[in-house]
């Protein structure tokens, strides 16, 4: 319902207005871009970030409409981790997928990327994908597979690529590490495959585009520390209500009196934010007493052989995402934006569970809130017509009409 309900009331400003009419033109001309649009970072995307949309312009020629396959793609990416874990995960872990599942099911901001015509907003089903794949990787098909839909998931956006990076990197890693065997050839030719795509993309690149922009200062943001934060405890909504956010807090309004329930709801989510920093700051305490013990290099090779000898899914998909956006994306020094862990928000979310899965009641709490808050958001921007001050800007429906 929070992804499904009021579709006309989505964002609709140059990004979503620019995807559409280049999906339509593509429909009626027969042919499509060989590139997407330039990201915030100043990279251009590559051609399947519009492809995507392309492929749906066949089925509906309305914005209202494809947007509405964006939000089932959300949905169904949800069933889909639910059958993932009910197939692949074992009974005795399977509750804390089903917290995180709950957790990605009513934060706000997950919920306001399922309702955008958006690339990025298309890649939770891609990353199910991904992960199925990638689980069954001993079979040559789900090598193919993995390879394929990784080299897919960047050219959709490029946080993919990052994403996928450390996928592969902590998976070889762990082959090697067991002196396990696996059809990494596959991997390689899927791979390989998917990636001709990009050849377009790389030739533009090469033309006319720059790399995108870079610097230090973007890497001592440490932004994807930061958003995954505040995304998944659901305090980060002033980036879509802009100077709006404090007219929010005070919603919902009983006649001309204000309630600040939605405030209250912050306050509470605040509480919880803090008890999460608390068993962090607790489990940096619990590293640091380990390497003043035995030493940087000794326990480094503990924890290390941990990760790469781990059985549990949870934990090696939680290394292998921070790996790839947590450190790579983070040293590539470009500017991350909350969009970007889009692809990723499965493993934050697992993350959250895993340390607050010995203390149910701060779970429940904090579900319970995010879906008053979710909740109340959605009705702001329906009562208000969109959120004219802030990234929103006013409903599709508002402005065609």
């Amino acid at each position: 319902m929070l992804r499904f309900i009021w579709p006309q009331d989505m964002e609709w400003k140059f990004d979503e207005i620019w995807m559409f009419e280049k999906a339509l033109e593509s429909r009626t001309s027969g042919i499509w871009p060989k590139v997407g649009m330039t990201s915030g970072a100043g990279l251009i995307n590559p051609g399947l970030s519009v492809w995507i949309f392309c492929i749906i312009a066949q089925f509906t020629q309305s914005p209202v409409g494809m947007v509405l396959w964006v939000m089932s793609g959300s949905v169904l990416s949800i069933l889909g981790f639910l059958w993932f874990v009910n197939t692949c995960v074992p009974q005795k872990n399977r509750q804390l997928w089903y917290w995180a599942l709950a957790l990605l099911a009513v934060n706000p901001m997950a919920i306001l990327f399922a309702r955008k015509i958006w690339a990025q907003d298309a890649l939770p089903i891609f990353t199910l994908l991904f992960l199925c794949s990638h689980y069954y990787r001993q079979k040559p098909w789900a090598a193919f597979l993995w390879g394929f839909v990784g080299a897919l998931l960047g050219q959709i956006h490029m946080s993919g690529f990052f994403f996928a990076f450390g996928f592969a990197a902590l998976t070889a890693a762990s082959h090697w590490y067991k002196k396990e065997s696996w059809p990494w050839k596959y991997w390689i030719l899927g791979s390989i495959i998917a990636s001709m795509g990009m050849i377009p993309w790389i030739l533009e690149l090469m033309n006319t585009h720059s790399p995108g922009t870079t610097s230090i200062a973007n890497i001592a943001k440490l932004e994807y520390f930061l958003f995954g934060f505040l995304d998944t405890t659901g305090l980060n909504l002033k980036y879509s209500l802009g100077s709006d956010y404090g007219h929010f807090l005070q919603y919902p309004f009983i006649g001309q009196y204000p309630t600040f329930i939605v405030a209250i709801v912050h306050l509470i989510l605040a509480v919880v934010a803090l008890k999460i920093i608390w068993i962090a700051i607790g489990h940096l305490i619990y590293l640091g007493n380990g390497i003043k013990r035995n030493g940087l290099k000794s326990h480094g090779s503990e924890v290390l052989k941990r990760v790469l000898t781990t059985n549990d899914l949870a934990t090696f998909y939680i290394w292998a995402s921070f790996i790839g956006l947590g450190v790579v994306l983070t040293l590539s020094g470009l500017s991350i934006k909350s969009h970007y862990l889009i692809v990723a928000y499965p493993m934050l979310f697992l993350l959250v569970a895993k340390w607050l899965i010995n203390e149910k009641k701060w779970l429940m709490i904090m579900i319970l809130t995010l879906l008053v808050l979710s909740s109340l958001f959605l009705f702001y921007i329906h009562q208000n017509k969109g959120v004219p001050n802030g990234d929103y800007g006013p409903t599709y429906e508002v402005q065609t009409k």
